[in-house]
């Protein structure tokens, strides 16, 4: 039932990218129109395990959640202050996003941690939005609570989703005061966006109502979607930009349907994206560039029947775009109904909401790609101004020549959440003929034609399956992690291989040590560190002579001439750190038969996931020593469960960090299921 109070709203505005209509819109303008227009049609559907339906939200019964949840906020949130919200990817995120809205608060998403280790990263970006209120469910509190002292987040205020109908109905004056509340304006935060790498400094970009929704002008504009039509199957995590404004509320903004899957059911079978865009006959889907890599590298060999014929545009995006691997996947999957034709390459970035630019994929002979292979990220946003700026000097850059990419316009961030500083440096940005204010993006790329072409970053940002790190927060953890590595005497650098970008540190070590330095000791300590800290491991670490690591003449690291010395050979190393061995007696440590079975099967399948030998898997270590992330986790669950035709809780990584101890673990499950 849609309450009558929704009789007497005004239209929401859905026209042009111009400043009348968008000064008028507000998302929960933008919610009651949909509930009321649109309030039989199902607006998400939730694959829990990535295949089988496990629920269902139509645009009427998500507004009543909503409305239920915003009452209990309303009563121990202030309006217009931030809200933490730490979900799992399902249904109950986005009721808890809508309340926020209708309850005037800014929502912070933030991605549930997975292991102990992300805590602390948890701890730093509710730091500083200054949140004093949470929304999660109960399953996930549970999970959280012992942890919560020591990381100062006791203090926040935690409201469980679960019980918000319960108490809403017990509670008449709730139903009243969600309709007592004074609506936004469209120039309020509605979000605050941080970005995944973050952690050492925190930056959280501050989105508002007018923000968000001339972006998603520019996305309907841009992707060419027509209203009730787009049917977007999402396997992307719902905290960030492209999961949240890309895949969630694109087809909401249109009264479409989104189809989600957990992002962990698809790292654990990346099938299962096609197999929905099938069934679901998808019209519109994508995500990073190694989405992508994972269908073709895993799922190319079976010929159970698909149907693609429906996936009228598939866009990639979040890091470099390479068209090797869009070409791969077009020769794969062509079979199947997949058309090349509908790869659209886009560029963005919170800063800008998200979407900035993108366009159908061009071949060379159109003149989109040049030679050295960069891909065109299409023409910039209409509504959106550019400027290609030479970043030494601030002068606008002419056609073909690169420089830093500046950008203006209506879903251009107000800046950083409390934090003046960043903002001045990243927002305000002036040409020397007096052109601006700008926002500096960081990433160097050139104009031809109308395209857009990325090929670099200022910024020292290094992009790994998708996911941001801040190359200085590396850099403090690994010259901290040893006692012999030099203060300051450390460079991250991301190096580009088959499967995309990784992690080199190249590290300088004291002159007091250098006669006692032990590469072996200091690499695994600065492994360990960066593991524990970022969730992700380098995949080697360099030592160079104190002195060596190229600077400017003010002593500033030359990251990119040091990079470049490491792909040419020409940084002599003093030494590297190489992966200890397995010693032989490893398995003396388990006891029982089906724990030693389990150890096995789990070296051997464990060794399959990251492509590497089983006696370079040291199995005390945990799991990001190891050098896995998220990804091979649930790649590696999956492959568990169907040898050992066991369903069993990805938690199970969390409480079980390291190869014997979840083979005891599983082992214990097997018992139990045998004596049962």
């Amino acid at each position: 039932m849609i309450d009558q109070s929704l009789m007497s709203l005004p239209p929401f505005q859905v026209g042009p990218c111009d400043p009348a209509p968008m000064e008028q819109a507000t998302l929960t303008g933008l919610l009651t129109q949909r509930a009321r227009h649109s309030a039989a049609r199902t607006a998400y559907i939730l694959l829990k395990n990535g295949e089988d339906p496990q629920a269902s939200l139509s645009y009427a019964g998500l507004y009543a959640s909503a409305v239920r949840l915003s009452g209990l906020l309303h009563r121990t949130a202030a309006p217009r202050t931030p809200v933490v919200l730490l979900y799992a990817s399902s249904l109950d995120f986005i009721a808890a996003f809508w309340a926020c809205q209708l309850a005037g608060n800014i929502a912070v998403p933030l991605p549930a941690p997975r292991s102990p280790q992300r805590l602390d990263a948890l701890a730093a970006w509710v730091r500083s939005s200054g949140a004093r209120t949470a929304l999660t469910t109960s399953r996930l509190l549970e999970r959280l609570e012992p942890h919560l002292a020591e990381h100062q987040l006791e203090t926040l205020s935690w409201i469980v989703a679960e019980c918000a109908e319960e108490e809403f109905n017990a509670s008449p004056d709730l139903k009243e005061v969600t309709f007592a509340l004074p609506p936004p304006h469209p120039n309020d935060p509605a979000v605050i966006q941080f970005t995944s790498g973050s952690t050492g400094r925190p930056k959280g970009v501050v989105l508002t109502h007018r923000n968000i929704l001339a972006n998603q002008v520019m996305i309907r504009d841009a992707f060419g979607h027509r209203e009730h039509e787009a049917v977007v199957v999402s396997v992307l995590p719902h905290f960030h930009d492209m999961g949240l404004f890309g895949n969630l509320l694109q087809p909401f903004f249109l009264g479409g349907t989104c189809v989600l899957i957990p992002p962990e059911a698809f790292a654990q079978r990346p099938r299962r994206w096609l197999e929905a865009i099938s069934r679901y006959r998808g019209t519109t889907s994508g995500g990073p560039n190694f989405a992508y890599e994972l269908c073709v590298n895993r799922d190319n060999a079976t010929d159970a029947p698909l149907d693609l014929s429906n996936w009228s545009l598939a866009f990639v995006g979040a890091e470099p775009v390479r068209a090797e691997t869009m070409e791969r996947f077009a020769a794969s999957f062509a079979r199947f109904g997949f058309r090349r034709s509908a790869f659209f390459p886009c560029y963005g970035l919170a800063e800008a909401t998200l979407f900035v630019s993108g366009g159908r994929i061009k071949d060379a002979a159109d003149g989109a790609d040049n030679a050295a292979g960069e891909v065109s990220c299409g023409p910039v946003a209409n509504g959106l101004c550019v400027a290609i700026i030479d970043p030494d000097n601030w002068t606008q850059k002419p056609p073909g020549q690169r420089g830093e990419v500046w950008l203006a316009g209506p879903s251009i961030s107000t800046g950083y959440w409390q934090n003046l500083e960043a903002t001045i440096g990243t927002f305000e940005g002036m040409t020397t003929d007096g052109l601006g204010p700008f926002m500096r993006t960081g990433d160097i790329g050139f104009l031809r034609g109308d395209q857009l072409f990325l090929c670099g970053r200022l910024r020292n940002i290094i992009i790994v399956n998708g996911a941001n790190y801040h190359g200085e927060d590396l850099e403090m953890v690994a010259s901290r992690a040893h006692a012999s590595i030099a203060p300051g005497g450390c460079a991250a650098l991301g190096l580009r291989s088959s499967s995309g970008e990784q992690i080199v540190i190249v590290a300088e070590p004291r002159r007091a040590t250098r006669r006692q330095f032990d590469a072996k000791v200091a690499g695994e300590a600065i492994h360990r560190a960066i593991a524990h800290s970022f969730d992700v491991a380098p995949a080697e670490v360099i030592f160079v002579r104190i002195g060596t690591l190229p600077r400017t003449s003010s002593g500033k690291l030359r990251r990119e001439a040091c990079r470049q010395m490491v792909m040419a050979g020409s940084l002599t190393a003093i030494g590297r750190w190489q992966r200890r061995e397995r010693p032989d007696d490893e398995h003396a440590v388990l006891d029982g038969t089906a724990a030693a079975r389990v150890h096995r099967l789990i070296v051997a399948e464990l060794a399959r996931v990251l492509g590497r030998g089983e006696d370079f898997l040291c199995t005390d270590e945990t799991f990001p020593e190891l050098g896995l992330d998220s990804k091979d986790l649930f790649q590696l669950a999956d492959r568990l469960s169907v040898a050992l035709d066991l369903d069993f809780d990805p938690v199970l990584f969390w409480e079980c960090p390291s190869i014997d101890r979840l083979a005891r673990a599983i082992a214990e499950l097997l018992e139990t299921r045998a004596t049962a």
